[in-house]
């Protein structure tokens, strides 16, 4: 079942799915933010033709720029909606999940206890009214359910990455900057050291930070996303891998091939044959 809100002046839109079916032909179009929750039993989808478990009483979030389908959907719920019904950057001061939720250091996954799934069971349930209300007021109730619930998901997420640590707003803000600024700058910036110049901070301070709290060194953060829009590039653009090295800032193709390969294990061109093949 789908249930959506389309503001037809501002293009605002929100839209939930639920899914008691078999199949679903959801994909990402470079528009909406998603937030998957499964509260059923394990379920698969693929994000950037990369196989991706949902465990059972968890969630995962999607960027607007990410390639994903969802083939088999007995019982997740999807809420999607574009920045025009909620600017997350806007909005920084109220939910705090730019860098972090949305945008964060890795794919966001976060495990629910079964009493924190089942609010959030209620809280779909509650949407479902209102979406079918149709009231003068329905846009701005949705988009408090909506914040109501980013908020929630980030001081759950908190706790989880942050291993109930209480880390303080300064620090927390530093990651979550570190990482905007990666998504901003890592077609032109592939070094640790732009960022932490940005920052004020130097790179020995951003890396302990990341690696006190177990995630991916900022370095390979950087790489990561690198190789995650040249993997993008090879699959759903026609540029050469010529073409993709410049644009990602290699001085040479052959610079960006090491470099995939690297990190991969294949070449670029490997990868476009082969994997481009199951993708199409």
């Amino acid at each position: 079942m789908k249930y959506s809100y389309l503001n037809s002046h501002s293009n605002a839109t929100l839209e939930m799915h639920s899914f008691p079916n078999n199949s679903c032909d959801l994909y990402g179009n470079e528009i909406f933010y998603t937030i998957v929750f499964n509260p059923s039993d394990d379920q698969y989808l693929f994000i950037d033709a990369e196989t991706v478990k949902i465990p059972k009483n968890s969630i995962i979030t999607i960027l607007p720029e990410q390639k994903f389908s969802i083939p088999f959907t007995e019982k997740l719920i999807i809420w999607r909606y574009n920045s025009e019904f909620y600017c997350m950057f806007h909005h920084d001061d109220e939910v705090s999940c730019a860098g972090f939720l949305f945008y964060g250091a890795s794919l966001c996954c976060i495990s629910l206890s079964q009493e924190e799934s089942d609010r959030l069971v209620h809280l779909h349930d509650i949407f479902k009214e209102e979406f079918q209300l149709h009231t003068t007021a329905q846009e701005e109730m949705l988009r408090i359910l909506l914040v109501r619930m980013i908020i929630k998901l980030t001081r759950l997420a908190k706790a989880q990455y942050f291993q109930k640590e209480n880390i303080p707003d300064s620090k927390y803000r530093t990651y979550r900057t570190f990482n905007i600024l990666v998504e901003e700058h890592f077609k032109k910036e592939h070094s640790v050291q732009f960022y932490a110049d940005t920052l004020n901070k130097s790179p020995k301070t951003i890396t302990n930070l990341f690696i006190k709290h177990h995630f991916p060194s900022p370095q390979k953060v950087i790489h990561n996303r690198i190789i995650i829009e040249a993997k993008r590039l090879l699959l759903y653009s026609d540029k050469s891998i010529k073409e993709i090295s410049y644009e990602l800032h290699f001085d040479e193709p052959s610079h960006f091939s090491k470099f995939f390969k690297k990190i991969t294990g294949v070449s670029p061109l490997h990868f476009k044959e082969n994997i481009g093949k199951k993708v199409s």
